[in-house]
């Protein structure tokens, strides 16, 4: 039975048809085009521009799919070349259009795409980014460009602490091109040797599988496994990250689309209530990178630029999310990575100070990561003492977030800044104590604690990248 006669490509025709008729039906504007007397021209350009930007990234899928039939079915895959091979340029049907009314191509492909148009490449294409190639990719292009081995040999790359809190020492990930899966190991109960959150670099070896370098601060040793430690292996589908550029992007639908998605990621928390009073953390934002498992939000990330008062601009996250069922898995680092990747995509400068205020501990082990790298502090700086001068910005920092805040300079508590106060049904626990007795003894439901990291020099914004594995 050949397809064109199947049952099967008969329900497919029956089902299309009426998808067509329920958009026809539905949807406001579907046929302007056909029945109006007289055509809205902007309408019209900006229709025909999405058409071209979705041919244009529908090519790559087109390629994708031809790849998967050369290995399964040959002839199917001949079918599809010849339909790409007349679909592949049509775009230029549609700049030739729009060329007659006064739209020129660079107007054309440096217009950003529709939230619809990259949740559409997005599900074709499963854990790419939706910005660029993804970091795996470029990492595979350089390999193959010097000329080095296999896309699958091992790739060295560096963990840090995980939204748990944990200094995941024994953490690597191994970009698979064909897979597009990555395979992480964890630790599963740690040792208590390896709590402070530096950067811990681990590389294979052909004699010994893992290894920390000497920056680890615990007494691992090369080859060595300490008693009680016992290793899982977890394999987690790549995720796919939707980028917002705001307000521009953050439209009513995608504002909905990504609420109604952290408050069915987070069940424990009152998120309809934080809502309810504090869109202003995407609204405000100019970066949202939503972290995707499958069409799910497992993960937010948004940030802002804030101007001191007499200094320079910091960024201002005002949101960092993990989905509960997500938080040992890969999306804190991920979303650190794909924001931080969009920001220099962009030629956006890597920030010298990073902010944001927070209740859990949890997140403040995940910044205290970032001090592993050269020259790079946090404040407040729990069980040592304070720089004065990070201490001082920090003051400036409070004023700007939190205006008006009452804002305690030796703990960074800022007083009645989160809302709703009952956010959190309990404060969460790190595995760091000392954080832990220091977030419970310094806040009341409501308050927050103002984390400030400083970046100063290059080598250190350089670390804190290679560590993500974002390039410039």
């Amino acid at each position: 039975m050949t397809i064109s006669t199947s049952p099967f490509r008969k329900r497919v025709d029956t089902y299309l048809d009426s998808c067509i008729a329920d958009f026809y039906s539905s949807i406001p504007f579907a046929r302007h085009q056909l029945d109006a007397k007289e055509i809205n021209l902007e309408y019209y350009k900006r229709h025909n521009i999405e058409t071209i930007l979705r041919l244009r990234r529908k090519r790559t899928i087109d390629a994708l799919a031809i790849r998967h039939f050369t290995k399964v079915d040959p002839p199917t895959a001949k079918a599809w070349a010849h339909y790409t091979d007349d679909e592949m340029l049509h775009d230029r049907m549609f700049a030739a259009d729009l060329a007659k009314v006064g739209v020129s191509k660079d107007e054309i492909y440096s217009t950003e795409p529709f939230l619809s148009t990259k949740l559409l490449s997005s599900t074709s294409r499963p854990g790419r980014s939706l910005t660029g190639w993804t970091t795996s990719k470029r990492r595979w292009a350089r390999r193959r460009s010097r000329g080095s081995g296999r896309t699958s040999a091992p790739i060295s790359t560096t963990s840090m602490t995980n939204s748990s809190g944990e200094c995941s020492r024994r953490s690597w990930t191994r970009p698979r091109i064909r897979t597009r899966r990555s395979v992480t190991f964890r630790t599963s109960t740690g040792c208590g040797k390896c709590t402070s959150s530096s950067f811990i670099t681990l590389r294979s070896t052909r004699r010994r599988r893992w290894h920390c370098l000497p920056n680890c601060p615990s007494w691992c040793k090369p080859g060595r496994r300490e008693k009680g430690v016992r290793m899982e292996q977890s394999t987690t589908a790549a995720l796919g990250i939707v980028t917002l550029c705001c307000p521009r992007d953050l439209t009513a639908e995608a504002e909905e689309w990504l609420t109604s998605g952290l408050i069915t990621a987070l069940p424990s928390l009152r998120m309809r209530e934080l809502f309810a009073t504090r869109l202003d953390m995407f609204r405000e934002a100019h970066l949202i990178t939503v972290a995707l498992d499958g069409d799910i939000i497992v993960g937010a990330l948004s940030s802002r630029w804030a101007q001191l008062p007499a200094g320079p601009q910091f960024l201002h996250v005002t949101t960092q999310f993990v989905a509960e069922a997500h938080r040992s898995g890969p999306v804190f680092r991920q979303s650190w990575r794909s924001h931080f990747a969009e920001m220099l995509g962009q030629g956006i400068e890597f920030p010298g100070l990073i902010a944001l205020k927070t209740y859990n501990p949890i997140v403040y082990c995940a910044m205290r990561a970032f001090t592993g790298a050269p020259d790079t502090s946090l404040y407040p700086a729990i069980g040592s003492a304070p720089r004065s001068e990070i201490t001082a910005t920090a003051a400036e920092v409070a004023a700007t977030v939190s205006p008006g805040r009452r804002f305690d300079r030796p703990t960074g508590r800022i007083r009645s800044a989160g809302s709703p106060a009952d956010l959190y049904p309990a404060m969460p626990l790190s595995r760091d104590p000392a954080v832990n007795d220091f977030f419970a003894a310094a806040l009341q439901p409501g308050d927050r604690i103002l984390c400030v990291l400083s970046i100063p020099t290059v080598a250190g914004a350089g670390a804190i990248l290679q560590a993500l594995g974002v390039t410039r």
